[in-house]
């Protein structure tokens, strides 16, 4: 009699599961924004991005608080194909930085194009390699430093320091 009550609970919770579909292929990586397909098959946005963790906010329910699965967890919000995350790059010109609302001398940099960098006044030049929503930082002033969430006009240099395209 336990056996069939063990095997009766396991059939309820395999049939409460939602199986993607067979053509459906696991996410490689999230991108802000992106619709995706939780394992539930609840359609949810992409809010954060850390490393393979996708932090989703289901769509249409403002009472539901954020949740975090890895990229490999979920699939595009058709169901069907991936999506191929988009080269994340740093348009070239002038970036200041700032920590809140104080522009900080001496931090903004150029970019002169995808690899290449210098302070403001072209003295020092380094390198950076952009790496999924990072960007880190070899040689002239910004030596070792490594930047985090790249969007489109700026990205984040440790806890407090913001860096934007500077219109």
């Amino acid at each position: 009699m336990k056996s069939v009550a063990v095997a009766a609970l396991f059939a309820a919770l395999l049939a409460s599961v939602t199986v993607f579909p067979a053509d459906a292929q696991a996410l490689q990586a999230c991108q802000l924004g992106q619709k995706v397909k939780t394992p539930a098959g609840a359609l949810a946005t992409v809010v954060a991005i850390d490393g393979s963790a996708c932090t989703i906010h289901k769509d249409g329910d403002p009472q539901t608080l954020t949740d975090v699965w890895s990229a490999s967890m979920l699939i595009s919000a058709d169901g069907t194909a991936p999506v191929t995350p988009t080269e994340t790059t740093l348009p070239a010109g002038e970036y200041a930085c700032y920590s809140g609302s104080t522009i900080l001398l001496g931090m903004g940099l150029n970019i002169h194009d995808a690899g290449t960098y210098s302070d403001l006044d072209d003295r020092t030049e380094g390198t950076f390699l952009i790496n999924g929503d990072s960007v880190s930082f070899s040689d002239g002033h910004l030596d070792g430093q490594t930047g985090t969430n790249i969007h489109d006009n700026g990205f984040t240099l440790g806890a407090a320091i913001f860096c934007q395209l500077w219109n």
